[in-house]
């Protein structure tokens, strides 16, 4: 009993000393072995909720695929998803949808606050703030926590990101996503670079470029490159913010797995018809005559089909 009053004791200090923005620590007592705490500053906001992609469904439950199969009109998905406070091992638990949680914060001295004990995973959340007693609701990025991309893209991301530590002593071995965290050895680290280039329409348009750690401009082997678009409503930023496809690679290529390639990281939001249908032979060409020569003229890469992957998510693909 002493024990776990002086853990509280300590968790609670230790959140007394929080920044405004999302911090995960060692917690004992937690199910998953740690605690992440939300800070969010705003003396004007009269309510504010967490939104976040912090919900779970047990492994193999049929009534969440194919957009849900549900037992009658007053079912719902909600029926079968499992909020983070019941999260245990047991239940062979899998991540949900993005932005299925939402919950009220509340309000402190420090900023309005809400602890949540998650496994590890990588996670996307942003606050949902009202300033009129909740009648309308703003969007609002963590500010102390602004995804990087944000500070030189074309196309900001909304959703703020972070990292939850496995602890193989209280999760189950599927939770363990520690494969798509940011690498330990910095000096392994690929960079990510952003471009803009004159596409079919005559107008500028965006690019993210990984390079490798150990990218070498006057390599004489050319690299390969793998070329990504994302789906409906999606950004050039979505496969390296949100799929973490970045810290992915840098992993894969530290372990030799794979030799070193670069990833290419489109948007293809703007090629489509008069009814905000893709045109694909629009993409085709944006990407052969636009895309594609920039980024031979700009980085070591193959110049020719041998040297080229294209991948995509949903209508992407």
């Amino acid at each position: 009993m002493k024990k776990n009053l002086i853990a509280a004791a300590l968790l609670i200090f230790a959140v007394m000393l929080l920044p405004a923005k999302v911090t995960t620590i060692a917690d004992s007592d937690s199910p998953t072995g740690y605690t992440s705490t939300f800070v969010y500053k705003d003396d004007a906001a009269t309510d504010v909720k967490l939104v976040g992609s912090f919900l779970f469904y047990e492994n193999n439950d049929y009534h969440v695929f194919s957009n849900g199969m549900l037992l009658g009109a007053n079912d719902s998905l909600s029926n079968y998803y499992t909020q983070p406070e019941d999260w245990t091992a047991e239940k062979d638990l899998r991540h949900a949808q993005d932005e299925g949680y939402s919950k009220a914060m509340r309000k402190t001295v420090d900023g309005w606050t809400l602890s949540l004990q998650l496994p590890c995973a990588s996670y996307m959340y942003f606050y949902s703030v009202s300033y009129d007693g909740g009648e309308t609701w703003n969007i609002v990025s963590d500010p102390d926590n602004l995804p990087p991309q944000n500070a030189w893209s074309m196309n900001p991301q909304y959703r703020s990101q972070f990292f939850v530590p496995y602890d193989a002593s209280k999760q189950n071995a599927a939770d363990d996503w520690t494969w798509l965290m940011p690498l330990e050895d910095e000096s392994l680290r690929g960079t990510v670079e952003y471009k803009e280039y004159v596409g079919i329409n005559g107008e500028a348009r965006p690019a993210q470029i990984y390079l490798p750690a150990s990218y070498d401009e006057d390599r004489a082997e050319p690299y390969k490159v793998l070329y990504m678009s994302h789906g409906t409503g999606g950004y050039e930023g979505d496969w390296f913010h949100q799929g973490n496809v970045p810290n992915i690679a840098d992993r894969v290529f530290a372990t030799g797995q794979n030799e070193p390639f670069i990833i290419v990281a489109m948007e293809n939001n703007g090629l489509i018809d008069s009814s905000n249908n893709p045109v694909y032979e629009l993409v085709r060409r944006d990407m052969n005559e636009g895309l594609i020569p920039m980024i031979e003229e700009n980085y070591n890469v193959v110049e020719d089909a041998s040297g080229r992957a294209f991948s995509g998510l949903s209508r992407g693909g």
